[in-house]
């Protein structure tokens, strides 16, 4: 596959919690991207099936990963349902955990 052409592709997942993600490159293999690319490129957190147009290179020890996001395409539904990790804190629909010391003791 040519590296650094614009490319569309489409957000398996993203732990925003975590900072990191995966896209399905052309090929359809897992293609990592990190929240710094996001960041650079002005763009807030991406949801599942949304698109991303980016560039896609590879690191020094020759992984693929997303160098370069230029534009965000929100999938179906807009954007409403943050999905996997998408909610500040929580995990999808669910409220933040506590910290384990806020429980009472047995």
């Amino acid at each position: 596959m040519p590296e650094g052409g614009l490319i569309e592709a489409k957000v398996k997942w993203y732990n925003g919690r975590k900072g990191f993600g995966f896209v399905l490159g052309p090929d359809g293999q897992d293609v990592f991207f990190h929240a710094s690319a996001l960041t650079d490129a002005g763009i807030e957190q991406p949801d599942t099936d949304d698109t991303l147009v980016c560039e896609i290179g590879s690191d020094r020890t020759g992984r693929r990963l997303v160098t370069r996001i230029t534009e965000l395409k929100r999938g179906p539904g807009g954007g409403a349902s943050r999905g996997f990790g998408g909610a500040p804190g929580g995990f999808g629909d669910r409220p933040p955990r506590g910290n384990f010391g806020d429980r009472p003791p047995r």
